[in-house]
């Protein structure tokens, strides 16, 4: 039923209104009509219009009258000011927020945020007991890890061995320092500045299986081009084996003996498309044009050499 409003009549004398009866006929048809709220009482009960502070909303934060976080299972916020709370999951002064259904036992959810900075962590309460803490991962703490956003800087006193696991940060400073630090050689020495970005993953504890990898954002050391130079290395237990570095397809570069299953080609090229020599020193490649027939050649550092003499190809 609509809601009812009492008839005043004309604003001289009140004629054409409703009588008293009428009037407050319409008043009690408000109050009885349950789609009304002035028909609902105000309280916590189902049905009622609910009063503020019921279930600690709308509340200011009250001090806590007790420093047990393990007694606080009635809705409401709560503050602590003291750094001593039993069961808080930091020992600082916070703010504690209880929800849950009051008419049921053993039965409620705790939310606890730290008083100056935005760490939030949160538990329940069941049949079982408190469960443990856990912390709310926020985009800022995803970050400073490197598991969101850019990396995080370890800058030049960042040992690699403790890399956290499952972050990715960046390492800066000179060839000297990482090489203290088991960072990856480029074979830069001294103060020669080299950066990496560098991912650590797997499973930490006591039997650590771990991976590292490291990829070169700068540097002035030798091998395969430079920037972009990527290493890997594993955890074994407690031991860090030594990087190996990755060789890609464009520029590939090996330090150990290399085992071919099959034959090998190098690079086919004409007499009008010769790389530069001295780009290329002790680098072999097949002339295809040249006088007489195709010539493997050598670099010596000036002249790509016939092999096995000291003849300039042509």
């Amino acid at each position: 039923m609509a809601l009812q409003q009492v008839n005043f009549g004309s604003a001289s004398d009140g004629s054409q209104g409703d009588t008293a009866r009428a009037a407050f006929g319409r008043i009690n048809q408000n109050f009885s009509d349950t789609t009304n709220a002035a028909s609902r009482l105000v309280g916590t009960a189902a049905g009622q219009i609910m009063e503020v502070g019921a279930f600690g909303i709308g509340l200011t934060a009250a001090a806590a009258n007790s420093a047990d976080l393990n007694t606080h299972q009635t809705a409401g916020l709560r503050v602590f000011t003291a750094a001593a709370a039993a069961n808080a999951p930091i020992a600082d002064p916070g703010y504690l927020q209880v929800d849950g259904v009051g008419d049921v036992a053993n039965r409620a959810t705790q939310t606890w945020t730290h008083f100056n900075s935005n760490r939030r962590f949160t538990r329940v309460l069941n049949a079982s007991g408190w469960s443990a803490w856990a912390e709310a991962a926020t985009l800022t703490g995803l970050a400073a890890a490197g598991l969101a956003g850019s990396a995080a800087v370890g800058g030049s006193t960042l040992n690699l061995n403790d890399a956290v696991v499952g972050g990715f940060c960046r390492v800066e400073g000179s060839a000297s320092t990482g090489a203290s630090l088991n960072w990856p050689s480029n074979g830069a020495t001294g103060s020669t500045p080299v950066a990496f970005e560098v991912q650590t993953d797997g499973v930490g504890g006591s039997g650590a299986r771990l991976r590292q990898t490291a990829t070169e954002v700068f540097g002035a050391g030798t091998g395969q081009g430079g920037r972009g130079r990527t290493f890997v290395r594993v955890k074994h237990d407690a031991t860090w084996q030594p990087w190996r570095e990755l060789a890609f397809s464009d520029t590939p570069v090996f330090t150990g003996a290399v085992t071919c299953g099959g034959p090998v080609r190098v690079g086919q090229y004409t007499l009008a498309s010769l790389p530069s020599a001295s780009a290329f020193t002790g680098f072999e490649i097949d002339v295809t044009d040249a006088a007489g027939g195709a010539k493997r050649c050598r670099s010596d550092g000036t002249n790509w050499k016939i092999i096995n003499t000291t003849t300039t190809v042509s």
